[in-house]
């Protein structure tokens, strides 16, 4: 009989870079002669922003942006601001990888911002990339052996059939429109753009998202009022192809905005009552589909000659989904500088570190409280509080490796000015994530068998004694160049992986 061999694709996806590097903040700029001179520098706020991000024969080159926003108490006895964007490469080392995904995470490690004349701003800092690339790949693996004396088992393995992540830019327009109820905008102390991914769906070689375009605009009134926040929100869609073999396909998505421009109209009769803006979303979709694989696990010859080779692979299926909310609180407390109004509070998140904790998966991180008000003296200050947080999701007894990297963002944040001048502030995180359980798996590369070689076996007996300690008939034929089901059939055995300890009757180890 000859040999008969059936081989899949198995794939599997695979981080062969991470590194973490600095890259320095050094700049300076100058505010243009209508913009009122800097009397005191409230806060500078800082926005990374990761524009691209590619393998190449040098390394991971990375392009983006660090948009500041200075906020300062100007000679008009009123907050400004004024923004300045740092563009910025850097390109890193990633010694061989010359393809797959990269993914880059920023985070402001510190930025020192000081006013060196009454229009003229120098900021030093740095902040850390977290860089790593991602590649899907395959390995072929025997699904079925048939040949004469060549013995195979086989197992269904259910996987999440990783596929290369998608990547694409979504453009956002639309008008902002300010309510009659409120009056017209002066002039824009503060903007920020957040979008999430509300949905997404897999029909016919199509990815259709579906998603929420947020917004915050913090501006003085025309008339020289208290700064007002205005809130607004934006549907979005799109459609991407997404190759898949099968209809059972779920997604790892995540939308970030890499820029957000703002376009103040004005009437006839001299007013803002209407902001257009223009946004470019970055989609990425790490698409996998719920499959069953049939995969040679084991194989021994019993009768020639045979090269069998076996390769440790990782199946990876999926454990479990976090859809969650969770809520930080803390009260602040401002000491003499007590707040009489609050003008802003705006939050922004951070990661330190991901772990399994016995049956927990355990997120730590910070999230940073912004406070932009009025204090007793009539003057406009700001605050800037940390709120540490400790995120558990139970995920049962571990058994195997879990990948899991979780979609954290600011969701809300709720603020109360109490009598005493302490708030009360509750920032509410979106935490999304797929849990993964990498389970460590032996599977058959390569048979090849010559019948022209019979196997040397030293004993001439038609049966011998075994004592099992606790091993299967498979683990014992194997030893001997037998049959599996021989050795259940003459000792009485229900299956060839039921654990025996006793003495057995090896047949035919001719």
């Amino acid at each position: 009989m000859e040999l008969n061999i059936s081989e899949i694709n198995f794939p599997y996806r695979k981080t062969v870079f991470e590194s973490n590097v600095e890259q320095n903040i050094d700049t300076d700029f100058t505010l243009p002669d209508y913009y009122p001179e800097i009397v005191k520098v409230l806060k500078c706020i800082t926005e990374i922003n990761i524009l691209s991000a590619q393998c190449n024969d040098s390394g991971v080159k990375i392009g983006g942006q660090v948009v500041l926003t200075l906020l300062y108490f100007g000679g008009d006895d009123q907050p400004n601001s004024f923004t300045h964007t740092v563009p910025f490469t850097k390109t890193v080392d990633a010694s061989d990888v010359v393809d797959g995904f990269a993914h880059v995470v920023p985070r402001l490690n510190y930025l020192d911002t000081k006013a060196v004349g009454p229009r003229k701003v120098e900021a030093h800092g740095s902040m850390a990339l977290g860089v790593s690339v991602e590649l899907v790949k395959g390995c072929k693996v025997v699904s079925a052996a048939e040949c004469d004396g060549i013995y195979a088992r086989a197992d269904e393995i259910s996987v999440a059939e990783p596929h290369n992540t998608i990547s694409k830019s979504v453009f956002v327009e639309d008008d902002i429109q300010i309510p009659q109820t409120r009056p017209s905008v002066g002039k824009i102390l503060r903007k920020c753009a957040k979008a999430t991914v509300t949905e997404c769906k897999y029909t016919s070689g199509k990815a259709v998202l579906k998603g929420d375009f947020l917004i915050e605009l913090l501006y003085c009134p025309s008339d020289g009022g208290r700064p007002i926040l205005l809130t607004d929100s934006n549907p979005f869609s799109q459609v991407l192809d997404c190759p898949c073999d099968s209809d059972d396909v779920s997604f790892d998505a995540v939308a970030r905005v890499d820029s957000f421009e703002l376009h103040p109209k004005t009437s006839i009769d001299g007013e803002v009552r209407n902001i257009s803006f223009e946004a470019k979303v970055c989609i990425e979709l790490a698409p996998y589909c719920l499959t069953k694989k049939h995969i040679v696990t084991d194989a021994f010859s019993g009768k020639y000659s045979a090269d069998i080779v076996s390769s440790e692979l990782f199946s990876e299926s999926v454990s479990d989904r976090i859809n969650d909310a969770f809520v930080c609180r803390k009260t602040m407390d401002f000491g003499e500088d007590n707040l009489t109004e609050i003008y802003d509070v705006w939050s922004t998140s951070s990661v330190d570190f991901i772990t399994v904790d016995n049956s927990d998966i355990l997120v730590k991180g910070s999230v940073a409280v912004n406070i932009l008000g009025c204090d007793h003296d009539n003057q406009t200050v700001y605050f800037e509080r940390p709120i540490d947080y400790e995120y558990r999701f139970e995920i049962g007894a571990v058994t195997d490796e879990i990948r899991c990297n979780p979609d954290i963002a600011v969701q809300a944040v709720e603020h109360s000015l109490n009598a005493g001048g302490t708030v009360d502030v509750a920032v509410e995180l979106s935490i999304k994530a797929t849990v993964f359980s990498l389970r460590p798996i032996k599977a058959i590369t390569k048979i090849n068998v010559d019948q022209s070689t019979l196997l040397s076996k030293s004993n001439d007996s038609a049966v011998i004694l075994y004592f099992a300690e606790n091993e299967s008939a498979w683990d014992i034929a194997g030893k001997y160049q037998t049959d599996p089901e021989c050795i259940c059939k003459i000792n009485g055995i229900d299956s060839i992986d039921e654990r025996c300890n006793k003495v057995l009757l090896i047949p035919n180890v001719q």
